[in-house]
């Protein structure tokens, strides 16, 4: 339990300890969506997917109205 608090821990270890949950944490608030797309019911939202493939060609979708129930 104390371990965790970093005593016992060597300095090297809490460096990489401490970079690897700030890189955690950031991931965690950026994949955070739940705010992207405000629908309301009156305005239309569209879509369209673009698809990269392994030499760098883009592809992209036909553009869809998505419909909301």
């Amino acid at each position: 339990m104390l371990g965790f608090l970093g005593f016992g821990i060597k300095r090297h270890s809490k460096i990489i300890f401490f970079t690897t949950l700030i890189v955690f944490t950031a991931l965690a608030i950026s994949c955070n969506k739940y705010n992207d797309a405000l629908i309301n019911g009156k305005d239309k939202l569209f879509l369209r997917i673009k698809q990269v493939d392994i030499n760098g060609k883009a592809g992209y979708s036909k553009i869809v109205n998505v419909v909301t129930e």
